[in-house]
């Protein structure tokens, strides 16, 4: 559950449950602010929701390595 919370933060939180690497295009997207409930058993799901909401796109070179940019 996330309320209010730095983007970066997040997806570092997210982190611990999925193996692979999340970068963002640009530093300042790490500090769009994200509130809500994220199951930590599907991460990948989490980011999906993450991106839709906050108008996001991600190019995934694979599950393991995702760049999220506007």
């Amino acid at each position: 559950m996330f309320e209010n919370r730095p983007l970066g933060e997040v997806v570092e939180a997210l982190g611990r449950y999925h193996r692979g690497y999340v970068y963002f295009a640009s530093p300042a997207l790490r500090s769009r602010h994200v509130t809500g409930i994220f199951g930590a058993d599907d991460p990948l799901s989490a980011l999906d929701e993450i991106e839709i909401s906050l108008g996001l796109h991600s190019a995934r070179i694979s599950n393991y390595l995702i760049l999220i940019y506007e």
